[in-house]
């Protein structure tokens, strides 16, 4: 409090100032895709989030009371050198502009996460590059089964490696270690010139069916202060998720292209990262012309020509159409999806 004006001639920082968060979805309240059951390398489930494993461990993902989860259904206990599992979300270029990452004048940043884990001791968690040569791994420790705990780690980024700092392509990944092999493990608190997931203290958490593995408030900030974290407002950080992936429940501009083929075409809100690849998610959609209505097998989709903002695709398997009519159709659960990720 003040009768006259403050002027301020450096930077003002507090533990209650929210500083900005690199991370999309750092709760995981956002989950377009729903359980994901069995997932497999490199699937996609709580958005921006995805799997990366090599191993004969199985693993759901969901969002579970606030927390991002992964939970084992089949389990690994003896982890080989080659044997991987980490769920990564990976930070657009366009976005860590300001970090200089690869340049002398590379900033200080602050990740910040709290951790709900079944199984104690320690676990790592990594920063790497879009090439996948440049690498930086740090420890934390679950200290007590099934307990939330909070996670802090202050990052010196890297001054040296090719960065790509500008663009929509992947500009640096972070990833949370479930269990690692030799072949993927480093040092601590340094960075590499290698692809490190973990360091050889690092506990496998898919050694008992009865492990899940729970992150949540996940945060990346310049500084060396972690601040609080201040989650987007819903419709905000639903929009920044769909510029990676969006799911839709309706048809619409489409038209019969002869008696067994129809065509349609999409526009994407808010607009894609890049052009997307669409995928149905119902493999049968009913739709109608208004006379009459038709239900066909539809596995197989072809896409046309994309864009950022849209694209045209057709699906077959459908007989008796009339070619050149409108056709509409609406449903309440989801009929297509288009990704644009990472």
């Amino acid at each position: 409090t003040g009768t006259t004006n403050v002027a301020i001639t450096g930077d003002i920082t507090a533990n209650n100032f929210g500083g900005k968060n690199y991370f999309i979805n750092g709760q995981g309240l956002i989950n377009q895709r729903g359980a994901q059951v069995a997932m497999a390398n490199n699937d996609y489930f709580v958005d921006r989030w995805k799997y990366t494993v090599v191993s004969t461990a199985v693993v759901n993902g969901d969002d579970v009371s606030g927390y991002i989860e992964v939970d084992v259904t089949t389990a690994d206990a003896s982890i080989a050198a080659g044997d991987l599992s980490a769920i990564q979300n990976k930070i657009e270029s366009n976005n860590i502009t300001e970090l200089l990452l690869g340049t002398a004048s590379a900033k200080t940043v602050t990740l910040s996460f709290k951790h709900k884990h079944t199984k104690t001791g320690i676990n790592c968690v990594s920063l790497f590059n879009s090439a996948q040569n440049r690498s930086y791994v740090a420890e934390y420790t679950q200290s007590v089964s099934d307990t939330e705990e909070t996670a802090t780690i202050t990052i010196a980024l890297d001054t040296t490696g090719t960065w790509l700092t500008t663009g929509n392509t992947i500009g640096l990944a972070v990833s949370f270690c479930l269990a690692a092999g030799a072949t993927y493990q480093g040092t601590a608190d340094s960075w590499e010139a290698a692809l490190d997931f973990a360091t050889s203290n690092q506990v496998n958490n898919l050694d008992s069916t009865s492990n899940f593995f729970r992150i949540t408030d996940v945060k990346l900030e310049i500084g060396s202060t972690a601040t609080a974290f201040v989650p987007d407002d819903y419709e905000v950080l639903l929009g920044k998720c769909q510029r990676y992936y969006q799911r839709h429940s309706s048809l619409h501009s489409c038209w019969s292209y002869n008696t067994t083929t129809i065509r349609c075409s999409v526009a994407y809100s808010p607009q894609l990262r890049a052009a997307g690849t669409l995928s149905l998610i119902d493999t049968t959609p009913s739709i109608s012309d208004g006379v009459a209505g038709f239900t066909g097998s539809s596995s197989a989709i072809t896409n046309g020509a994309a864009s950022v903002n849209g694209q045209i695709f057709k699906i077959d398997g459908f007989s008796g159409l009339t070619a050149w009519h409108g056709f509409g159709e609406n449903q309440a659960t989801d009929i297509w999806a288009v990704s644009a990720e990472l």
